[in-house]
């Protein structure tokens, strides 16, 4: 049995026809598709951002500058 089927089974009806089955197919794409996107933004704002503003203030040695 899927997982999105144990989540979700109770509370929508089980597709009847290929119609059905193909909106729920394009609603869990959609909702996999927006979590994605929110971890994506979580990850970037807590983890990336305070460790690009760390890396900046570290001075490293650049190419061409002695």
């Amino acid at each position: 049995m899927p997982l999105s089927k144990v989540l979700i089974g109770p509370r929508i009806p089980a597709p009847t026809d290929g119609w059905s089955y193909a909106g729920i197919s394009v609603l869990m794409f959609a909702a996999t598709l927006l979590a994605a996107l929110a971890f994506a933004v979580v990850a970037d704002i807590v983890v990336l951002k305070p460790l690009q503003r760390l890396l900046r203030n570290v001075d490293l040695p650049r190419k061409g500058r002695l």
